[in-house]
């Protein structure tokens, strides 16, 4: 097992002739207090995180200079998880507000799940026709555009980015898509995500909004790639298998541009995901003890040096050895 300190130096892993020399980070596990798993999704440049508690019927909470606070769930909801945050406040996710029997197990599961986006304290519910299942996974840096997916019969997951002023959708699939996830959005409307294509399988993308073009990745040395997010430099966050001679491929978190990028794993982890990246490359992810992802937990890695937030950084890292109040919101 990890040994699950606060704060962990560590060196970003270059593994790949092709990939960029590693940058050295400080990595802050944000599994918040009494939680046994957790995921973080989102980092936004004011320094807000979201993430999610694994617990009967979910939970999710930001992360800012130490403090935890709570993201209330939306009226009536069963279970629920916060995925992004804008610069704004505006806060996406999804939920389900019922439970039904699965007829193979006899067990309670979650029933037809949710969008929602709220924007000032006011909850929007998006649901798709025919869907019964949407997730919002980003939204843009003001707050106008969400991206995310639904579930479709016929074509699997769609990916689909929503712009709230107009209520138009546009899907982000190629003709041949078959598992698409879109999520983080950067001020560019440049939408980072990533798909499983027929014939080709996993690669990421990068989904132009004013244009509507969409251009595929597929990183050398790996077997499948996903992106996450952008950054304003159009730096991405994603992940990547990567094959191991004689041993099963690792999933490790990726981060960069295509001509130079660089693998990225939590310190002693077997497996790392990354979900989001801000302008001054903070990066947030999740990471497992187990190559196969159970029992996720949380953390941001914070660049070394970085003068320019430094301070917030020695801020929350004293906040979060005393585990400051939690509140709900």
């Amino acid at each position: 097992m990890l040994n699950k300190s606060v704060l962990i130096a560590g060196m970003a892993l270059s593994l790949a002739a092709t990939a960029s020399q590693g940058t050295e980070y400080q990595f802050i596990d944000l599994t918040p207090p009494g939680a046994a798993a957790a995921q973080v999704w989102d980092v936004n440049n004011r320094g807000q995180v979201v993430g999610s508690v694994s617990s009967a019927g979910g939970g999710s909470f930001v992360w800012q200079a130490g403090s935890f606070t709570t993201i209330a769930a939306p009226s009536g909801a069963v279970g629920y998880t916060a995925f992004s945050i804008s610069e704004t406040g505006v806060v996406v996710g999804s939920y389900h507000d019922t439970l039904v029997t699965d007829p193979s197990t006899g067990q309670q599961v979650p029933g037809p799940t949710k969008g929602w986006v709220r924007d000032g304290g006011v909850d929007t519910i998006i649901t798709i026709p025919g869907a019964s299942f949407v997730q919002p996974r980003g939204i843009s840096p003001d707050g106008r555009y969400v991206a995310g997916y639904y579930q479709d019969a016929s074509f699997g997951n769609v990916g689909f980015v929503l712009d709230r002023n107009t209520g138009d959708m546009v899907s982000t699939n190629a003709p041949n898509s078959r598992f698409n996830i879109a999520q983080g959005i950067n001020a560019s409307l440049q939408v980072a995500g990533g798909d499983t294509l027929t014939g080709l399988g996993p690669i990421g993308y990068v989904f132009d909004i004013g244009s509507g073009t969409r251009s595929n990745v597929s990183l050398p040395g790996t077997n499948g790639t996903r992106l996450r997010d952008l950054d304003n430099f159009g730096r991405f966050a994603g992940w990547a298998t990567v094959p191991v001679p004689g041993g099963p491929s690792i999933t490790q978190g990726v981060v960069g541009t295509v001509s130079s990028f660089e693998f990225l794993m939590f310190p002693g982890s077997a497996y790392t995901a990354l979900q989001g990246i801000n302008d001054a490359g903070w990066i947030s992810g999740s990471y497992s003890d187990a190559v196969t992802g159970s029992d996720f937990r949380g953390f941001l890695a914070i660049p070394i040096p970085e003068p320019a937030t430094w301070t917030l950084w020695l801020i929350g890292v004293g906040a979060v050895l005393a585990w400051r109040r939690r509140k709900t919101v």
